[in-house]
């Protein structure tokens, strides 16, 4: 191994631990969001429950993401994207400013345009679809998910400033 990969190596894997710890703070604030909230029963869940899991989950997932790295002797090679190529760091900041976009448009967008937007984005930057393809599918996922929270889950969506009900 040479030098230039033992260099590389070594910022792969502050990355993965940056990474880890990013996450792990997430976590952190979505526990402390969920614990705001009423958790409920496991019979009569409150608003606080599934969040509160799911930040436990993230919580535990990045501590042994983390534990892993350091316990790695090398850090793994980037999958999918052949030998020696670079992480896509652009798909990376391309979805953070897709969850900051989401996080504003939601409620003045309504669900239906801000996850097809989303998926949209996600699919067209992750998948091999093509822009095209990657928008169909984002308008069927956007709607089916849209059907499923309110006819499964009756959870009332906003509905945007068109106020469309399908």
């Amino acid at each position: 191994m040479g030098l230039g990969s033992m260099d590389m190596t070594r910022n792969a894997r502050r990355l993965d631990i940056a990474i880890g710890l990013c996450l792990l703070l997430v976590a952190a604030l979505m526990g402390w969001g969920a614990a705001r909230m009423p958790p409920g029963t496991v019979r009569l869940p409150g608003p606080g429950l599934l969040p509160g899991t799911l930040a436990m989950l993230l919580g535990l997932a990045s501590l042994a993401h983390i534990v892993s790295c350091f316990a790695a002797k090398v850090a793994p090679e980037p999958s999918a994207t052949g030998p020696g190529a670079e992480p896509a760091y652009w798909q990376m900041a391309l979805m953070l400013m897709a969850i900051g976009v989401c996080a504003v448009l939601f409620e003045r967008a309504g669900y239906l345009a801000t996850a097809a937007l989303f998926l949209f984005v996600m699919l067209w930057s992750l998948s091999s679809l093509g822009w095209w393809r990657s928008a169909i599918v984002a308008v069927i996922g956007a709607w089916l998910s849209q059907l499923f929270f309110r006819n499964v889950l009756a959870v009332a969506l906003p509905t945007g400033p068109f106020g469309l009900p399908f």
